[in-house]
């Protein structure tokens, strides 16, 4: 493993095998979970309570296998993990306080409810500062930025209210002067490698910016030696516990196993592991996932994710992330 202050990793492989546990995940997953139709009064809270928050308007089976892992590893852990989806939680500070568990892995980006339940004593994983950071581009490169973490080149859009005209646009162009072309454009909100763009010119980087409106982006130099690949480094506490080259399969510059790429298990090297620990220490992370450029010039934060999915990381590798999160989560 690499701690802070150390460079070696062990892989930290789970050994239960991955027939057995899918069978053991759905049970623990429908032990456990709040059904979508439960009201608040099924909830429980108190100085035991432990909280598996998830979207309620978010359902699919990308998301559910990974709620069925984290609840998984709760099970064999002895830790009673409860999942309560947005949509049973009263987003009333005084109802929420009558509920409050003592801690919550939060798995959603709702930053109000997130920051509701701060406010009433609920201990958060991550907490809502490190989710909101992450989850806007543009913050996450002015928190690397400030704390050193070397990165791409970026610049961030100014604020818009309406779709700016063409003729405001200089803003673009000046930071394309300094990027050079290709550059990479992304709004400021987005997961999967979605909202992410490859400009060649101008004339593409002014149309990219008119489609998008009054929405914020930020403008990436491209990094071509590492186009159609990055490595994903996971981090649970201040240790590295895995890390997965994805790589691309049909000729994209994005990497993302959901575009279609591949993944396959690394060792990162000691720079590598450094930079993804000064990542999630930038951001006050308990828990992420970390993605790093190889350049020419040494690794680069591309991005950081404070809900990291993990199943390519288990099928390619053999680490369980949910095992160390749901540990991080009974110490506290």
């Amino acid at each position: 493993m690499v701690a802070a202050g150390s460079a070696k990793m062990s892989a930290n492989v789970n050994a239960q095998a991955d027939a057995d546990a899918g069978a053991a995940l759905t049970v623990c997953a429908s032990a456990r979970a709040v059904s979508p139709g439960a009201t608040e009064t099924g909830l429980v809270g108190g100085a035991d309570a432990v909280w598996l928050v998830v979207n309620g308007f978010l359902h699919s089976p990308k998301f559910d296998d990974l709620y069925e892992l984290l609840l998984a590893a709760a099970a064999r852990c002895d830790m009673n993990l409860r999942m309560v989806r947005t949509t049973d939680l009263p987003y009333n500070r005084e109802r929420l306080a009558a509920l409050r568990p003592d801690r919550v892995l939060f798995w959603d980006k709702d930053m109000v409810l997130a920051r509701m339940l701060e406010s009433v004593g609920a201990r958060l994983f991550n907490q809502a500062s490190a989710v909101e950071w992450c989850d806007d581009k543009a913050l996450t490169a002015l928190a690397l930025d400030a704390a050193g973490v070397p990165t791409p080149r970026t610049f961030v859009s100014p604020l818009a209210f309406a779709a700016p005209e063409e003729a405001h646009l200089g803003f673009a162009s000046r930071a394309a002067a300094q990027l050079g072309y290709p550059l990479v454009v992304k709004e400021v909100h987005g997961s999967f490698g979605q909202q992410v763009m490859l400009v060649r010119s101008e004339r593409q980087l002014l149309d990219a910016v008119a489609r998008l409106g009054s929405t914020r982006f930020i403008m990436q130099e491209f990094i071509a030696e590492s186009a159609g690949s990055d490595l994903r480094v996971a981090v649970v506490d201040g240790v590295v516990v895995g890390a997965l080259l994805r790589e691309s399969q049909n000729g994209d510059f994005r990497s993302n196993i959901t575009a279609g790429g591949r993944g396959r298990s690394a060792e990162p090297t000691s720079d590598e592991a450094a930079c993804a620990l000064a990542a999630c220490a930038a951001l006050g992370l308990s828990f992420g996932g970390v993605d790093i450029l190889r350049s020419a010039r040494g690794p680069l934060v591309c991005e950081v994710n404070s809900n990291p999915h993990f199943r390519s990381m288990l099928d390619a590798c053999g680490v369980n992330m949910a095992e160390s999160i749901v540990e991080l989560v009974g110490r506290a």
